[in-house]
């Protein structure tokens, strides 16, 4: 296998290129431009343009900058418009600020200024665009001067159309504006760049002669590098874009760097290189290895294919320019307009199916990497250059002098250093059998670990990356083992893994132009965040065994989320009548820096004094000590870093470990805050809520001024610092609106609010606080839906997969998320039932008079009531069915009606590795959708199982599971022979009469496996066990604070075949149902035990129970609880519900057949929502006659066939026109004679299967194309 990973390469000197223009209008220019610049041949990085008018107009890939303050008249309209007459864009990932020039922008003249970073040298450029209205228009150039004197060491280059007319640059100038602006060169020392025998404006009429208006003036110190070129074509406008290429700097050629890792030459070097392994050096040995494995290959960036009929075009206008400008005849500027109009409309055409080309490609690969980037880029999610140049523009300061400012602005020291003793370790070198957390890693531990890395993390300064890790062979696998478990036993960790680089980004929404709105990302070694998550894992099983977080944490812990804590507030506070007079109060309450600000004495004391201590303890004292940051700007060698320094406060920011020690910390004063009578508390990581919801005024005040002063007694406990000016409180209850409550935090008043958002939901008491809510998702909603519009066009684009997923993951997660916590009545719900309507067209690509019924047929998109309501079974699920819900039920008074007590969780140092061979669990493996990928996967397991069975202690076994309707379930368990003459393999079948879910049938099917081999009395040797259920191995690789029962006695018959008969378990994947033999008879065999005890002809089942406490289940049957099953089987049943509220089609369009614009119009005819003659004739009547109500509308029936009685509806055009004949007869004789349609509903709708429905569907398609009806329906 080989990755490819795309990464940017400067490469050849090349010049900074500016281009100046007076465009005459960009909106009508707008797509050849964009196509133009496409072109590397006229690839620009600024953009300096006149007479724009472009106030609201974008160009991809490029940032705008305007003042428009010139006015103009505009058809009937009294009051003068204002829209920008220059204009300035600077490419995306171009450091710039714009200057304020506003001073010098007038009715008659606008300047923009922008000053630029150029790479490689620290002189910066400044670059002005200017229009100055002709005629006797005022002008003001003092901007030169003042321009020039507050940036003397700067590139300079002004360009615009001044209209300073030098009809004879020999001849002093004609106008006194020309002689003015001479006069401030000579005062600025600037020059005229300009080749003056270069007109850059052709006379449009015989008595206009050619004339050089459009100026680009520079310093000599500029214009020495200055290349200054016409095009000899001018776009479509009056005036000739003129080229600018500054040649200053290191600034090269961008390239794309291909590099492809070949991952089995990578596994193949370290196993060829093992016993070079040295464990303190294996970090290098990994990106060593890496690099052997790597090809690299250079290529120029991606430029789309030149469209020669829009070249042609091009040269056309070129050619009759030039011999208007030759001959001043009236017919060669005439066929000019008639070319730049027709070059202009198919450049925008040209570029819409560019567009749909683009989105097409989505519904061709598996990956939405691509369709994410490409919504995010539109949603303005873009990935943002760096900050730092952009400061150094507004200061005299150098980048690596920023570089320190931020780093202490970022990470502020404590002006005494912590004492020695708080990073001595105590346990080092101490062998400890008592304490089992204490013991050395495992295998199964540090492949844990692995998987749980991400992989698209960055790499740290070590430069070993996650997917290194992932293909690491056993063998370096048992190196990183054994240095880790080393590293365990001293107490010491590397002191490059206490190195973070740093990199500032700007806060969202924020100009990144200012220090205070920048926040840091840190890298840190993968190999030592690598050890950070299998100590975590420990810390965190310990912590919770312990109790040490009270219920009501709910940050950064397993089973619990931010639904939690917003459901304790909900219900205390919002979930009242509103005209209840009780009062609640409401304190959200905000620590200073607070992450940062831990000072390391009091993580280590925390975890001390709570019961966490041994090796992990010295693990954290030397993962705190001597932390060292670095922050950085730009990458490769034009990358710029400040002085190394000590952090020595705060947890370190990115680490894997830092949220649990913060929580640790945080811990006792949740505790404290709940032996507070009458005040309830929640804290999520940082946010910290307090709250009261009965007693008195004076009650109240009393216990949540005890909650503050709680809070900033631990916090100055600790050495936090506490941000009274960001505390706040609200009031709900009636007639509380004016009273004020007084209460103080750090000695400063708290504010009162209207109301406050919590975890992203806006709490208040106001009845309008849910119509606000509802406004503002409209708002939400209808922009994604433009932008998914878009994305999935009716004229083609993305399918509606696609459309589907964009829906669902940008619109409704946000919708679900927060609707739980408003008190929504039937008008919000009905407003939100429209968003998800037009969603439904969106996707269909449906018009809105189509029948909403028609709509629900096509598409399944649960609505928000039944999606509240799966919300909320699952949370009381699992509530019910973890360790932590159930202490958050307690506290919030919710009934547990589950009496089961949960089965023990098995520390992660006593799972053993039965997945050691196994490579990791392919995702994309659906059957119908990935058949190739799965039949290559089988190949594979063919030749894997055929060198296992060259082992005569080898022993395998294949496993499946068949489940019943009702819930019961079969497993079975084949054992192929070894030998040849025993044909015949072992068949172990059961059946499992407890209600189960898929995934723990076949977790029981692999028990059972291991079960059977453990009574034969088996040899020592290898059991491995082939298995079809993903979730299996997955459950196999991962800690989970919630055990289930099926998969620890996995983990305990393993472990006793390993230890009293010595066999060695192994589990792998293999995809089920591909033809692979063991796999096939193992799926035979259950279905047939599952038969004999419910054979087909028994109709009646007993219904199965809805809860493991329902007494339903046979007398002969063990029951045994499973809490993880059973929050899987509240999903499956409310996917079976939802799936049963829905009543699709009963022949469907079948799926990936038809492209996006197929879709759309095939669509649009099998719901009668197709735009027809008839449905524009009633619209245009409607509007035509609100504006004149004695409109005689045209001619409504049918154009093509004229007949009297016929209107142009969808029935009569697709079936009836006697127009249309001809081509329905020549569609119909592409199909069979069994296929031919009898009547419109046959043709649209065919029944049959999928290749039927196909070849009628496209027989009504080609009928449309031959009849030309696309553009009317």
């Amino acid at each position: 296998r080989s990755k490819t990973v795309m990464a940017s390469r400067l490469l050849n000197n090349a010049p900074f290129r500016i281009l100046q223009w007076n465009c005459r209008g960009l909106a009508t220019r707008r797509a050849e431009l964009l196509t133009r610049l496409s072109d590397p041949q006229y690839t620009c990085d600024v953009l300096l343009l006149q007479e724009s008018r472009a106030k609201n107009i974008t160009l991809s890939g490029f940032e705008g900058h305007h003042n428009p303050t010139i006015e103009y008249a505009a058809r009937s309209r009294q009051t003068p418009l204002t829209s920008a007459q220059a204009s300035i864009y600077v490419r995306r990932g171009v450091s710039h600020i714009k200057i304020d020039t506003m001073n010098w922008c007038t009715t008659t003249q606008e300047v923009v200024a922008v000053r630029v970073a150029l790479d490689g040298t620290p002189k910066r450029l400044l670059v002005v665009s200017t229009y100055v209205r002709p005629l006797h228009a005022a002008y003001d150039f003092s901007w030169i001067k003042a321009l020039r004197d507050r940036y003397p060491s700067d590139y300079v280059i002004f360009g615009g159309d001044f209209n300073a007319r030098f009809e004879s640059w020999t001849s002093a100038p004609h106008t006194p504006r020309a002689q003015d602006l001479c006069t401030v060169l000579e005062l600025t020392d600037l020059t005229i760049v300009n080749n003056l025998d270069c007109a850059t404006r052709y006379g449009t009429s015989a008595r206009q002669s050619d004339s050089v208006i459009d100026l680009t003036l520079a310093p000599a110190s500029t214009a020495r590098l200055l290349a200054w070129t016409v095009l000899p074509d001018a776009w479509g406008s009056d005036h000739f874009p003129i080229v600018l290429e500054l040649y200053a700097g290191k600034r090269k050629r961008i390239k794309r760097l291909t590099k492809t890792i070949k991952w089995d030459q990578f596994r193949a070097f370290i196993e060829e290189h093992i016993e070079d392994i040295n464990p303190a050096n294996i970090s290098a040995f990994l990106t060593t290895a890496t690099k052997s494995a790597t090809d690299f290959r250079q290529v120029d960036m991606n430029t789309p294919t030149p469209d020669t009929h829009l070249l042609s075009l091009w040269d056309r206008r070129t050619a009759a320019l030039t011999k208007y400008r030759r001959h001043k005849r009236r017919c060669y500027l005439k066929r000019v307009t008639l070319l730049t109009k027709e070059a202009s409309t198919y450049a925008q055409t040209l570029s819409l199916t560019r567009w749909i080309a683009h989105c097409e490609s989505f519904d061709r690969t598996t990956k939405l990497g691509e369709v994410w980037r490409t919504f995010n880029a539109m949603y303005g999610k873009r990935k943002s250059c760096s900050p730092v140049p952009l400061l150094t523009l507004l200061s005299t300061d150098t980048e690596e002098d920023i570089l320190d400012q931020l780093g202490s602005a970022f990470f502020p020291q404590p002006d005494d250093l912590p004492s020695p003793d708080v990073y001595r370790p105590v346990y080092a070198d101490i062998v400890d059998t008592e304490n089992p957390g204490n013991q050395p890693f495992t295998e199964w531990e540090l492949d844990a670990a692995i998987a749980q890395c991400k992989l698209k993390s960055a790499p740290g300064p070590d430069g070993v990356t996650a997917p290194m890790l992932r293909n690491a062979p056993r063998a370096a696998r048992e190196g990183i083992l054994h240095w880790f478990n080393s590293i365990w036993h001293t107490g010491h960790l590397p002191e490059d893994w206490k190195m973070s680089w740093v990199t500032p980004i700007p806060k969202p929404g924020k100009p990144p132009t200012d220090p205070k709105n920048l926040r840091p990302i840190s890298l840190t070694s993968i190999m030592g965040k690598l050890m950070e998550r299998m100590v975590l894992a420990r810390i965190q099983w310990q912590a919770e065994n312990l109790r040490i977080f009270h219920p009501t944490q709910t940050g950064f812990r397993k089973n619990l989320s931010t639904h939690d804590s917003l459901s304790m507030i909900y219900h205390d506070v919002a979930d009242w009548h509103p005209n209840s007079q009780q009062l609640r109060v409401v304190v959200t309450v905000d620590i200073k820096k607070a992450f940062d600000t831990v000072p390391h004495e009091a993580v280590v004391s925390s975890m001390y004094e709570q019961g966490l201590d041994g090796k992990q303890l010295d693990f954290v004292r030397s993962f705190l000590a001597g932390r060292r940051y670095l922050v950085k700007s730009g990458y490769g060698p034009d990358a710029r870093s400040s002085t190394t320094k000590e952090n020595n406060i705060g947890v370190p920011q990115g680490a894997v470990l830092s949220p649990t020690l913060f929580n640790i910390v945080m811990a006792p004063l949740l505790w404290a805050l709940h032996r507070i009578p009458n005040l309830r508390a929640t804290a999520y990581a940082d946010d910290i809520t307090i709250w009261t919801c009965q007693g008195s005024v004076l009650t109240q005040k009393t216990a949540l001024q005890a909650g503050l002063d709680a809070i900033h007694s631990h916090l100055r406990r600790v050495g936090m610092f506490p941000s009274p000016e960001k505390t706040k409180y609200m009031l709900y209850g009636r007639g509380h609106s004016t009273l004020d409550l007084g209460l103080t935090f750090d000695g400063s008043q708290i504010s009162k609010e209207p109301f406050i958002k919590i975890l992203g939901v806006n709490f208040g008491y106001s009845s309008q606080i849910a119509a606000e809510w509802v406004k503002s998702i409209s708002r939400q909603w209808r922009h994604g839906l433009h932008l998914i519009r878009r994305i999935s066009h009716r004229l083609g684009g993305a399918g509606e997969r696609i459309a589907k997923i964009l829906v669902t993951s940008v619109l409704v997660s946000k919708v679900a998320y927060a609707a739980r916590f408003y008190s929504l009545k039937r008008v919000h719900f009905d407003k939100i039932a429209t968003l998800y309507n037009e969603a439904r067209r969106t996707i269909l690509g449906l018009p809105r008079h189509t029948r909403t019924s028609e709509l629900r047929k096509c598409l399944h998109l649960v609505d928000l009531r039944e999606t509240l309501e799966q919300q909320l079974d699952i949370h009381m699920a699992r509530l019910e069915h973890t360790l932590q819900g159930r202490a958050v039920a307690r506290f919030i008074g919710v009934a547990v009606t589950n009496i089961n007590d949960l089965p023990p969780t098995k520390p992660p140092w006593d799972l053993i590795d039965l997945t050691q061979h196994a490579r990791p669990v392919p995702r994309n493996m659906d059957a119908k959708r990935h058949a190739k990928r799965r039949e290559h996967y089988a190949r594979q397991h063919l030749a894997e199982v055929t060198a296992l069975s060259q082992d005569p202690a080898q022993v395998i076994a294949y496993t499946d599971a068949a489940l019943h309707t009702s819930g019961w379930s079969a497993t079975a368990a084949v054992f192929p022979s070894h030998d040849p003459a025993e044909s015949d393999p072992i068949v172990v079948a059961n059946t499992n009469m407890t209600l189960s879910s898929p995934e723990q049938a076949e977790a029981r099917a692999v028990l059972l496996a291991l079960q059977t081999y453990e009574v034969r009395n088996p040899v020592p040797g290898t059991l491995t066990v082939f298995t079809d259920s993903q979730n299996t191995i997955r459950a196999l690789k991962t800690h989970l604070l919630t055990s289930s029962p099926t998969i620890a006695a996995i983990y305990d018959t393993a472990l006793r075949l390993y230890r009293h008969r010595s066999v060695r378990v192994s589990i792998r994947w293999v995809p089920g149902h591909a033809g692979i033999d063991g796999n096939e008879k193992a799926h035979k065999a259950a279905l047939e035990e599952l038969h004999r005890d419910f054979p087909s002809s028994q109709r009646t089942l007993p219904v199965p129970p809805t809860s493991p406490n329902d007494d339903q289940f046979p007398e002969d049957e063990a029951y045994v609880y499973d809490p993880v099953d059973a929050v899987r089987l509240v999903r499956r049943d409310w996917k079976r519900r939802l799936d049963a509220s829905w009543t699709p089609e009963q022949f469907p369009i079948p799926e990936n057949t038809f492209r996006r614009h197929q879709m759309v119009l095939l669509r649009r005819i099998r719901t009668g929502g197709a735009v027809t003659p008839h449905h524009v004739y009633r619209f245009e009547l409607t509007r035509q006659r609100k504006l004149d109500p004695y409109y005689v509308p045209p001619d409504p029936r049918c154009q093509r066939c004229k007949d009297p009685d016929a209107l142009p509806k969808l029935h009569h055009l697709i079936w009836e026109c006697a127009a249309l004949v001809a081509q329905r007869q020549a569609a119909w004789a592409t199909l069979l004679p069994e296929d031919l349609p009898t009547t419109m509903q046959e043709w649209a709708h065919p029944a049959g299967d999928s290749e039927r429905r196909t070849r009628v569907l496209t027989s009504l398609l080609d009928f449309v194309w031959r009849s030309g009806l696309g553009p009317s329906l």
